[in-house]
Order: C-alpha cells, then sequence, then structure tokens
C-alpha cells in the first residue's frame, strides 16, 4: 500500500471551513449581504487578486466601507475579529502531528491573503506545527496557475525531490488538477470522516 513521506495540505476548504466578515451578520447585516454579493460571488476577481496580493486587505475593507458607509476602523476591526474567531479543524492537525511524529514531511500550500500571514498563522500556531508554510500571495501566483508552480517552489522549500510520494489533500479540483499533471497524487477533501477513513489505509 502506498505510503507518502511529504503531505501538501490545503487551508481553506480543508483546515479551515469558517469564513470572513461572520462578526458582522448580527450588528451589520446589509454590509455583510453587500460583501458576499460583491466580495465574494462566484466571478469576481477580487478574491484572486487579493490571493496574489495585488490588491490588500486595507484596500479592499476601504472599498467596503466607501460603498456601505460602515466606519473604515469598525470594519477592520470586525474583519480582523472574525479572522481570529476563525476554527481550525483540531482532528486533521493531530493527524498531521502524528504525521510529523513519523517523520514525514507536512507542509500547508495555500491561495491565501495577507491576513493569513498578519494574523492567522500565528494565532493558531500553525508554523509551530508545520515546518513549511507557502501562500500564493508571497508569490502572487494560486495553485493553479503556471502549470502548478507554486507546487514546485513548496516541494523545493521542503526539500522534497520524490514527486511519487508527495500528497495534496485539497478541496479545489483546480488545484487538484495542476498537481496531478506533475504525476502527484491528490485526495479530494470533503469532510473529516471520509479523509480519516482513506488515511487509516493510504497515510497513517
Amino acid at each position: 500500500m502506498k505510503k507518502y513521506q511529504t503531505i501538501f495540505f490545503d487551508f481553506d476548504g480543508v483546515l479551515c471551513k469558517d469564513r470572513f466578515f461572520t462578526t458582522l451578520t448580527g450588528t451589520y447585516p446589509e454590509v455583510y449581504n453587500f460583501i458576499q454579493e460583491n466580495i465574494f460571488w462566484k466571478g469576481n476577481d477580487i478574491c484572486d487578486k487579493r490571493m496574489r496580493n495585488e490588491i490588500t486587505r486595507f484596500d479592499v475593507n476601504k472599498y467596503i466601507s466607501e460603498q456601505t458607509g460602515i466606519e473604515y476602523e469598525i470594519l477592520l476591526r470586525l474583519f480582523e475579529e472574525s479572522i481570529r474567531n476563525m476554527q481550525i479543524n483540531k482532528d486533521l492537525i493531530a493527524i498531521a502531528l502524528q504525521l510529523k511524529q513519523q517523520w514525514k514531511t507536512i507542509a500547508i500550500v495555500t491561495n491565501n491573503m495577507d491576513v493569513f500571514n498578519a494574523i492567522t498563522i500565528a494565532h493558531h500556531k500553525l508554523d509551530k506545527i508545520f515546518p513549511c508554510i507557502v501562500n500564493s500571495c508571497d508569490h502572487a501566483l494560486l495553485k493553479h496557475e503556471q502549470e502548478g508552480k507554486l507546487f514546485d517552489i513548496a516541494m523545493a522549500k521542503t526539500g522534497t525531490t520524490d514527486y511519487t510520494e508527495t500528497l495534496l489533500i485539497d478541496d479545489s479540483a483546480k488545484a487538484r488538477t495542476a498537481f496531478e499533471q506533475k504525476w502527484w497524487h491528490t485526495f479530494p477533501y470533503t469532510d473529516f470522516e471520509t479523509f480519516k477513513e482513506w488515511a487509516d489505509i493510504h497515510l497513517l
């Protein structure tokens, strides 16, 4: 049975499924609705630009403030509070630590934003768990772009050379396709229970 030596974990949709701006739902529902309809709707390129670091969280929050009338400082505070409120999947973290104890190489490879570096990593001590964290915004490059170059960067940073023993755990079909085109292996993550059943046989 295949045993992987290097395991890349996605963040959004895998290690964490919580959303931005949830702190607005009770006090500023109209602002929250504006954000969902104008920032996060499919086809909008604002999120992709943020994940390439072409625009910052300050730019986006300023735009939201101007469009909705909410005070910028209040919005920024509530946004950052929502980031700190995000819950990490503790069961997945436990598996990552188990793999680490087995001398496997673990890393996070994520399409993410400046706030991930500024708040999320330190708040959840992710850098104490994962020796390597590769964030798209640091490289102006999403996982599925340039033939999966972000994964090449992750391989180099982890010192991994055997692609056949490398696994990506990701909920994004685009990211998995880019990874698979390099003849690498992926797991299409949907929920922890399904993953754990598979991991007990193929990973742990």
